[in-house]
C-alpha cells in the first residue's frame, strides 16, 4: 500500500467515527445529546494505553462526569439555592479533540510528536490518541514519517537548535458533512508546521520547509475525482498546509509571522448554524462537539429579537451563532486582537440575514464597557481561564476596581493545564503572554495541581495518585443596534437600564466563582442557571455555562 493510500479518509483509520457520519445534519444543534440527568458518578472509561505515560488525561473513568461537577453542584446549591444547576451529558468521550498542538522532539530519524509529561521535557507520543479524532491521529503519523524520512531535524529546546518546533493539527469538515468535523469520519486536516526560524522578509519560504511542507502535501492531499462524496475515488487527509514562524529561544508555542504553504486559505466550521472561518492563528475550542452544544444552551437563554454585544468575541463564533438562530436582532464585537476581524467579516458575508447590524471593535472589554454596552439588552462574556477583566467587572457591579480588589481573590483553577488548550484566546498567531502557555510547554500544572518534577517512572502512578486523593475535597452599525421601547436609563453607576441579562461562559471554575460572587454582591445581577459541559473528558475539568438576570429593573415589554 503506498503512503497515499494509506493516508486518505474514509480507511481503517477513521472507522472509529465511521457510525456517526449518517447522524451529520440531523442532530441539529447538539440537541440530541441534551441530557438533564442528576449530576454523579459517570462510569465512561477512557480506555487508553497511553494513560500512564502522558500528561493529556488525568482521569480513567466517570469522564462524563468529573469530579469538580459533584463539587460545582454543592457549591451552586448551598450558595445560590435558587439557581438551577445541572450537567450536560455528551455522548462522545472518544475521539472529540478537533484541534491538537503537538511538541516535536527527539533526534534526526528518531523524532517524537505528542506531549510533554507532567512536570518533564519527556515526550509521550500519541500514536492513536483515543482523545484525538482519529484523522489527527492519521496526520500525525504522515508528519512523523515525512519528518523522518527527509531527516528533519526536531527542536532542541536546551541549545536552541533544530528545525521543527511544534504541529498544530485541526480537524476541518465539507459540505459533505454540513462542516462538522466532529462527526465526519473522514474530515481533513490543517496542518500548521512551527518552524524555528525568522520569516524572510522577501516571502521565501527555507528550502527544508518548503520540502517537508511538499512532501506532507503530495502525499495528503486530496485525490482527483467526481464532486459527488459517495462516487470520489477517495478524500485526501491534509486540507491545508500552513507555516508559523518562532524563532524566539523561549516556551511561546507559536510565533507572530505566518506562510500560507498548500492548500485552501480558509477552514470552516458550522457553529450553532453559522458557517465561521478558523484561522489558523485563531482560538477555537478543541471540542467541537460540546461547544456546539453551549451554543444551542446559549441560543435557548436568548430573549427573542435581543441586541447582543459579546465582548470577548474571537472571530465571532457566538454572536453569529446567535444571529443564526433567529433571536439576534443586533450584534456588537469586542476583540483584543485584531486579527480576528477579517475572518469575522467573512462569517458575517454567509449569514442568513443579511440586514442584521454588525459592528466589531478592536479593544479589551475593559477599557470601555459603557460603550459596549450602550442600547444592549445581552452581553455574552466568554473570558480566558483568568475570568473578566477587572474594569469590566467593577462596571457590572457599579464599583470601582480598587473596592472589587478588596474583596476579590486570586482566581485560581482546579483544571489541568494541557498543551492543546492553553494558548490565551488571542487570533492573531502572535506569541501569547499568558503565563498559561508558558506552563503548557512543560507539562505543568496549575497551581492547585501539585505535580513531581520527576521523570513519570519516579513518581507515583496517576492511578495511585487518584485513588489516594479520590475522597480529598462589519467596521460600524449600519444602523441604530436596538430600538428600545422604553426611554434607556443610566443607574447611578452608568449601567444602562437596556441591559438584562448576562450569558457567561466560564473555562475556569474558580475565576467563575469570584466573578460570580461580585456580580450577584452587588445587587444587580442574580444567578438563575448554571449548566455544566465537559468539554476536556479525560480531565476532571468542565466550562460553566451561567445565566444572570438583572435585578430592580422592569422586564423588556415585547
Amino acid at each position: 500500500m503506498s503512503l497515499t493510500q494509506r493516508y486518505c479518509c474514509g480507511s481503517s483509520l477513521c472507522s472509529s467515527l465511521s457510525q456517526q457520519s449518517h447522524l451529520v445534519g440531523k442532530a441539529r444543534r447538539g440537541s440530541k445529546l441534551e441530557d438533564s440527568r442528576p449530576t454523579g458518578s459517570g462510569t465512561r472509561q477512557l480506555d487508553c494505553p497511553l494513560f500512564e505515560q502522558c500528561s493529556g488525561c488525568t482521569l480513567e473513568e466517570g469522564l462524563e462526569a468529573p469530579p469538580l461537577v459533584e463539587q460545582a453542584a454543592c457549591h451552586i446549591a448551598e450558595v445560590y439555592p435558587h439557581a438551577d444547576f445541572n450537567l450536560h451529558q455528551s455522548q462522545q468521550v472518544h475521539g472529540w479533540r478537533c484541534r491538537a498542538k503537538l511538541a516535536v522532539r527527539g533526534s534526526v530519524g528518531s523524532p517524537h510528536i505528542g506531549l510533554f509529561g507532567a512536570g518533564t521535557h519527556m515526550i509521550t507520543d500519541l500514536d492513536n490518541c483515543r482523545v484525538q479524532h482519529p484523522c489527527i491521529n492519521a496526520a500525525m503519523q504522515l508528519v512523523r514519517e515525512a519528518v523522518q524520512g527527509l531527516g528533519i531535524c526536531p527542536y532542541n529546546e536546551a541549545i536552541g537548535t533544530g528545525e521543527l518546533r511544534y504541529l498544530q493539527l485541526t480537524a476541518a469538515g465539507s459540505e459533505f458533512s454540513s462542516w462538522q468535523a466532529q462527526q465526519d469520519a473522514q474530515a481533513s486536516v490543517q496542518v500548521v508546521l512551527i518552524w524555528n526560524d525568522k520569516k524572510s522578509q522577501a516571502g521565501d519560504v527555507p528550502s527544508r520547509l518548503a520540502q517537508l511542507a511538499e512532501n506532507i502535501w503530495k502525499i495528503g492531499q486530496p485525490s482527483a475525482g467526481t464532486t459527488q462524496r459517495g462516487m470520489a475515488d477517495q478524500k485526501g487527509l491534509i486540507h491545508s498546509v500552513w507555516a508559523n514562524y518562532q524563532p524566539a529561544r523561549d516556551n511561546t508555542i507559536m510565533g507572530p509571522d505566518w506562510q500560507h504553504l498548500h492548500g485552501p486559505q480558509d477552514l470552516w466550521q458550522s457553529f450553532g448554524g453559522a458557517l465561521v472561518n478558523v484561522p489558523p492563528g485563531s482560538f477555537v475550542q478543541a471540542n467541537f462537539g460540546a461547544m456546539e452544544a453551549a451554543l444551542a444552551v446559549i441560543a435557548n437563554s436568548l430573549p427573542p429579537a435581543a441586541s447582543v454585544a459579546d465582548l470577548h468575541a474571537g472571530v465571532g463564533t457566538i454572536g453569529l451563532s446567535l444571529i443564526a438562530s433567529g433571536r439576534c436582532s443586533a450584534l456588537r464585537c469586542v476583540e483584543i486582537s485584531d486579527a480576528g476581524e477579517r475572518a469575522f467579516w467573512r462569517s458575517a458575508a454567509r449569514l442568513p440575514d443579511p440586514h442584521v447590524p454588525l459592528a466589531y471593535h478592536v479593544a479589551s472589554a475593559g477599557s470601555n464597557p459603557a460603550a459596549w454596552l450602550k442600547g444592549i439588552d445581552v452581553a455574552v462574556l466568554d473570558p480566558p481561564r483568568k475570568g473578566l477583566d477587572s474594569k469590566l467587572l467593577a462596571f457590572l457591579c457599579g464599583q470601582s476596581t480598587a473596592t472589587l480588589h478588596k474583596t476579590g481573590g486570586s482566581p485560581t483553577d482546579a483544571r489541568p493545564i494541557h498543551i492543546d488548550d492553553t494558548v490565551n484566546k488571542d487570533i492573531s498567531g502572535a506569541a501569547s503572554s499568558d503565563k498559561d502557555e508558558t506552563l503548557a510547554v512543560h507539562g505543568l500544572a496549575s497551581p492547585s495541581h501539585s505535580q513531581s518534577l520527576l521523570p513519570p517512572a519516579a513518581t507515583k502512578s496517576k492511578r495511585a495518585l487518584r485513588h489516594s486523593q479520590k475522597h480529598a475535597s462589519r467596521k460600524q452599525l449600519a444602523q441604530k443596534s436596538h430600538i428600545s421601547n422604553y426611554q434607556e436609563m443610566l443607574d447611578p453607576e452608568g449601567l444602562s437600564s437596556n441591559l438584562q441579562q448576562l450569558i457567561y461562559l466560564s473555562c475556569g471554575w474558580g475565576s467563575f466563582m469570584r466573578d460570580c460572587d461580585a456580580l450577584t454582591a452587588s445587587d444587580r445581577w442574580q444567578l438563575t442557571s448554571a449548566k455544566a459541559f465537559v468539554f476536556f473528558p479525560g480531565t476532571d475539568s468542565l466550562e460553566t455555562l451561567a445565566i444572570f438576570q438583572r435585578t430592580g429593573l422592569p422586564s423588556r415589554q415585547e
